[in-house]
């Protein structure tokens, strides 16, 4: 429930206004939207899917993860592994291994692996966006794949482990937010639009964004990167508190998302999907 009060107040406060009408704003505040939308598609789906496999665990079943803190990948190959996790694993299971998935001729295995992921673009909607989106990733997934058995690359990132890993992480990041401009943007001229406002707007100034929206995204942000034995921590300390403490802790919250929401209902974005 955190994660959805938090990517819904994110959105309200700042990424679909500026989506909606990106010449109203500064190249800085569009920017920060399209990180502050990376981070909360995630919240979004995440949130979404933990309260799915929650309300199954009430009935006596168990569900796999959907997420596996999918922004810590170091490669584009990692981040899909990570993302939306089921659905990777249905398309890998019907789709990729049926072709023949890695053992088959070289330029084959770069085939399969457009087709995989240009079929975990279009799930989402048979429109040009979407298409582009996983052709780009798609292309990105291929050009890591062949890098990997360069042997030249192999050796000097054996050497450069660390530098690997930071860097590999950087890119792998930016590659992400940038390419989330497909997936919010309706039509490719709309994407377009964005684009050239987000580096090219003739307004300027301090971004002009809520208290509550900064409060939130930090939140996120933290949600997103905090060290594993964070969460698990939190988890284990919650478990040890009494029921009713526990009570109260989720009254809290959902007096605070009734709040933030302003009496509204809260807007799944993968609901569309």
């Amino acid at each position: 429930m955190k994660k959805l009060i938090l990517s819904d107040v994110i959105a309200k406060a700042g990424v679909d206004p500026i989506f909606t009408d990106p010449a109203s704003f500064s190249s800085l505040e569009i920017q920060i939207a399209l990180l502050a939308y990376t981070f909360q598609i995630y919240l979004d789906f995440s949130g979404y899917t933990d309260v799915v496999i929650g309300s199954a665990r009430l009935l006596g079943l168990r569900l796999p993860e959907n997420f596996n803190r999918p922004y810590h990948a170091s490669s584009i190959a990692e981040y899909w592994r990570r993302w939306h996790m089921s659905l990777s694993a249905w398309v890998t299971q019907y789709v990729y291994y049926p072709m023949g998935s890695g053992r088959v001729e070289r330029w084959k295995i770069y085939r399969n692996v457009m087709i995989a992921i240009l079929l975990l673009a279009v799930w989402h909607g048979v429109k040009l966006n979407f298409l582009l989106y996983g052709l780009l990733h798609g292309t990105a997934v291929c050009l890591n794949r062949w890098l990997r058995f360069q042997r030249r690359w192999q050796a000097w990132s054996v050497k450069h482990e660390t530098f690997i890993q930071i860097s590999g992480w950087l890119v792998t990041f930016s590659f992400v937010v940038v390419a989330r401009i497909l997936f919010k943007t309706p039509t490719l001229d709309d994407a377009a639009v964005f684009a050239v406002y987000m580096f090219e707007s003739e307004l300027s100034g301090s971004p002009r964004f809520a208290i509550m929206f900064w409060v939130c995204l930090i939140a996120g942000i933290f949600s997103c990167f905090a060290p594993a034995w964070v969460t698990e921590a939190t988890r284990t300390a919650f478990k040890r508190q009494h029921s009713f403490t526990q009570g109260v802790i989720f009254g809290v919250v959902l007096l605070t998302g009734a709040y933030l929401s302003g009496g509204q209902a809260l807007n799944f974005i993968y609901r569309n999907f």
